[in-house]
């Protein structure tokens, strides 16, 4: 796994692949709509992210929107034998605590009207208004 982020506003903060990484490591799909029984496992999986523009900091990073967020691998479960980008989303914005419990911590905002999903996961539509779905990743 390989995170970048040089302070300072307007910069981004970068999880990505690459120098021997891959992102940060996805195993499951955890979900309510009942894909393999709500827990799909997730082989070779990955995030990968880079986050709005730096808004703020004070002990925390803070990132306005315009950042994005990728999650790829395989769920053989469901045929899905070959790594896809298994799901593909804006981020609204997020917050990076470098050192939150000894280990550095992203909270991201996902915009739900920008997600994308491989059609094997299907389609779904959000409430109105608009939510901000929150993830988080030890980075």
């Amino acid at each position: 796994m390989r995170g970048s982020a040089i302070a300072g506003v307007g910069n981004t903060f970068t999880l990505g692949a690459g120098n021997g990484g891959n992102g940060s490591e996805i195993a499951d799909l955890i979900n309510d709509v009942n894909l393999c029984g709500g827990d799909c496992e997730v082989i070779d999986g990955y995030l990968t992210l880079t986050s709005g523009k730096q808004t703020s900091s004070r002990g925390n990073y803070v990132f306005g929107a315009g950042g994005s967020l990728q999650i790829f691998g395989e769920i053989p479960s469901l045929g899905l034998d070959s790594p896809v980008t298994l799901l593909d989303a804006q981020l609204a914005g997020g917050l990076f605590q470098p050192f939150f419990s000894g280990s550095p911590l992203f909270i991201g905002d996902i915009d739900p009207e920008s997600v994308t999903l491989d059609p094997v996961l299907g389609s779904y539509s959000f409430p109105k208004p608009r939510f901000l779905y929150d993830f988080f990743c030890r980075c």
